[in-house]
């Protein structure tokens, strides 16, 4: 089961539990809405306007959905406001081709918006469509092109089958947007597999029964997603390809860092080493501070030889711990590395200086403060030696140990310990 319901640690529950109470409140709008309820209608523009204000603080990612979803909620409701269609009048807005022209109109629309992306990604560069679409997107996605466009225009022609088969299609988005372990992107998948769910429901009301040909199409898509669900869950990439397979395709799209992207071989990496390093000492406060954050889970996952290399100047390789990391480390983790990169390859902003030695005074003696008396004792020891001439047990658990302090610090020294750890 991919970390996201796992639980990757407190951010992973928090935005698995943030998924799911989008889900919830999904399907509550949903079924009001089946009753043509007003409340339900501009319930979810409310909900609608809220989660692309979310998006945008927090990325922006998968801005498309929620504003594609917004700009056919809006008539939609304006139109149950002015007929005032309910239930209890037996002319529902479920009944009404309003709906079924919003669910071919946002069929057409996602899969003239996906192939805008093929082609934008096949003609330039590969282009982190990610950040707006919320996925990569290669020329595979031609197929997607094809299916969204003739089950809408299915839709369009009132072929029950075609309701259903875009329904089933959407489901198959939720999956992915599940086995990416993106929260933003499973609420997209879900409001709009919410349009299409009740288009199909519209369409098979208005048609009645299917016949056998129509219950073979569905049959078939029913199929098609199972064995393409199936095919996925067997080839599904680990929460470490995931993660840097995104940060080499944010270097793609990134011209001073798209000759780093495409290299290869021992000497690459180590040149990517280098730039994180000397990058780091040019980050702000804040992102040092995340980045200390994140070492001290990483940390807990490497082996002592490693940890302790790190710890004498960043030469060893935590590569295997972030191998066996959740996908809300790997994804913060590569935030910063990504920053790092920008900030070496642009030469901007300038190294910040390392910290004073009164500076790193105060904030180890936080550090002690914060730490139980036997632990203390021997942090105290161990910092009073060369760090060179320390055994790795001890540099190891002293590096741990200051990682794992700084959030109970005062905000001058959690900046002093995250510089210090990048100095140089």
């Amino acid at each position: 089961m991919p970390a996201l319901f796992e639980g990757g640690g407190r951010q992973a529950i928090e935005q698995a539990f943030a998924a799911w109470l989008a889900a919830i409140i999904v399907i509550v709008i949903a079924l009001f809405l089946r009753r043509g309820s007003r409340i339900a209608a501009w319930a979810l523009i409310a909900y609608t306007i809220l989660d692309i204000g979310v998006r945008v603080v927090s990325g922006p990612k998968w801005l498309l959905p929620p504003i594609v979803v917004l700009a056919f909620a809006w008539p939609a409701a304006m139109h149950l406001q002015k007929d005032g269609h309910v239930a209890s009048r037996g002319e529902t807005w479920i009944k009404s081709e309003t709906l079924l022209r919003i669910v071919y109109g946002l069929a057409f629309i996602q899969g003239a918006l996906t192939l805008l992306f093929v082609v934008w990604s096949l003609t330039f560069s590969q282009v982190l469509v990610r950040e707006v679409a919320g996925q990569s997107v290669t020329a595979r996605n031609v197929l997607d092109v094809a299916i969204l466009l003739g089950l809408g225009f299915g839709v369009f022609k009132r072929l029950v089958w075609a309701g259903y088969a875009l329904f089933l299609y959407q489901l198959l988005n939720i999956y992915l947007a599940i086995q990416r372990e993106d929260p933003l992107a499973l609420g997209g998948a879900l409001a709009i597999a919410l349009v299409y769910g009740l288009g199909a429901g519209l369409l098979h009301r208005k048609a009645g029964r299917m016949g056998w040909t129509g219950r073979a199409a569905v049959g078939v898509a029913l199929l098609l997603v199972a064995i393409r669900v199936g095919f996925l869950a067997m080839h599904a990439p680990s929460a470490y390809d995931l993660a840097f397979s995104e940060l080499n395709n944010r270097m793609l799209a990134t011209p001073e860092l798209r000759e780093l992207a495409g290299q290869r071989g021992p000497e690459a990496v180590a040149r990517g080493r280098e730039m994180a390093l000397n990058g780091a000492r040019r980050l702000p406060d804040a992102q040092l501070v995340e980045r200390a954050r994140l070492l001290a889970t990483i940390l807990d996952l490497v082996d002592e030889h490693s940890c302790a290399e790190q710890f004498r100047g960043g030469r060893g390789s935590v590569d295997q711990a972030l191998r066996r990391a959740d996908i809300v480390t790997l994804r913060g983790w590569t935030d910063i590395v990504f920053a790092e990169f920008l900030a070496e390859s642009r030469q901007d902003p300038p190294i910040i200086p390392n910290p004073t030695d009164d500076a790193v005074s105060t904030a180890m003696q936080e550090v002690v403060q914060s730490l139980p008396p036997a632990e203390s004792e021997r942090y105290v020891a161990i910092a009073n030696q060369d760090v060179q001439a320390a055994t790795d047990a001890d540099a190891c658990w002293m590096f741990r140990r200051t990682a794992r302090a700084i959030p109970a610090l005062s905000p001058s020294a959690q900046a002093t310990i995250a510089r210090l750890i990048v100095a140089r």
